[in-house]
C-alpha cells in the first residue's frame, strides 16, 4: 500500500512499531510459559533436571464459555468472621494470650508468703558386741521448716511484666485479624472484580467477533482494504483471548479467596 502511494509513511513507520510491539509480547508470552513451569514444578514436587511431561491442553471456545457463573458461598462479612474461627494465624495468638494469662496467675501467686515442711526419719540397728556402750536400736527424725515471711517485691514486679506480656499478646492479636480482614476482603472484591470482567469480556468479545464478520464481507465485497480487515480480525483475537484469560482468572481468585478465609 505504502509503495502504490495508497498509505503514507507515518502509516508504515505505525504497521512496524506494532510487528515490534507483537514480536515482544510473543517472546514475553514464552518466557511466561517457562516460568510457568517452573512453578508447577515447585508446587507438584517435581525435583529432576528435565521435564519429561508436558501439561494437557484444554481447547476452550470463547462462544461456549459460561458467564453465569456461580456465587461464592460466603458472604464477606461471613467470610470474615469464617477466618477469624480457622486461620492458623488467629489459633496461635489466642494460645498464646492463654498461656501468657496462665503465668501471669502462677507469677501472682508467688505474691503471697509460702510454707515449706520437708521431714526425714532414720533407723539403725547396731551390732551385739558393741551393745555394752551402744544402745541396739537408734532412731533419728529430723523435721525441716521454712517460712517465706515475704516475697511480694519481686513477685509483684514479675507481675506486672507478665500482664505487659498478656497485652502485647492481645495487640498482636488485634493485628492478625486486621491482617485477616484485609487479605479476606482483597480476595473477595478481587473475585468480584473478575467475575464482572468475564461478563464485559464476553460482551466485548461478541461484538468484536461481530466486527471481524462485517469487516470480511467489506473486504469481499471491495468496500474496504485489507489492513481494515486485519485490525478488525487482530480485534477479534483480543477479545478472545482476554476472556479466557479473565475466565482462568476467576478460578484462580476463588482459590486465593480460599485460602484466605482458611477454606
Amino acid at each position: 500500500y505504502f509503495e502504490a502511494g495508497i498509505r503514507t509513511k507515518i502509516d508504515l513507520s505505525d504497521a512496524k512499531v506494532e510487528l515490534i510491539k507483537a514480536k515482544l509480547a510473543l517472546n514475553n508470552a514464552q518466557y511466561t510459559l517457562k516460568l510457568a513451569y517452573t512453578k508447577l514444578d515447585k508446587t507438584i514436587g517435581y525435583t529432576a533436571s528435565i521435564r519429561d511431561y508436558s501439561v494437557l491442553y484444554q481447547k476452550i471456545k470463547p462462544e461456549q464459555l459460561n458467564t453465569n457463573l456461580q456465587k461464592y458461598p460466603l458472604t464477606m462479612s461471613l467470610a470474615i468472621e469464617y477466618a477469624y474461627k480457622n486461620r492458623y494465624k488467629i489459633k496461635h495468638y489466642k494460645h498464646l494470650i492463654s498461656s501468657a494469662k496462665a503465668k501471669e496467675d502462677i507469677v501472682s501467686s508467688e505474691y503471697y508468703p509460702q510454707i515449706f515442711f520437708n521431714a526425714q526419719y532414720t533407723k539403725r540397728s547396731i551390732s551385739k558386741k558393741f551393745s555394752t556402750f551402744a544402745p541396739p536400736t537408734q532412731y533419728s527424725a529430723l523435721v525441716n521448716l521454712n517460712w517465706n515471711l515475704y516475697a511480694g517485691g519481686s513477685s509483684g514486679a514479675k507481675t506486672q511484666v507478665q500482664k505487659i506480656q498478656t497485652k502485647i499478646s492481645e495487640a498482636q492479636l488485634v493485628l492478625a485479624k486486621l491482617e485477616v480482614k484485609t487479605e479476606v476482603s482483597n480476595a473477595y472484591i478481587d473475585l468480584n472484580r473478575v467475575k464482572d470482567s468475564v461478563v464485559l469480556s464476553k460482551t466485548l468479545f461478541i461484538a468484536s467477533k461481530e466486527k471481524f464478520h462485517q469487516a470480511a464481507r467489506r473486504y469481499e465485497n471491495g468496500l474496504s482494504d485489507y489492513i481494515e480487515f486485519q485490525q478488525a480480525r487482530q480485534g477479534y483475537i483480543e477479545a478472545s483471548t482476554q476472556l479466557i484469560i479473565n475466565y482462568y482468572n476467576y478460578f484462580k481468585t476463588i482459590a486465593v479467596l480460599d485460602n484466605a478465609v482458611g477454606r
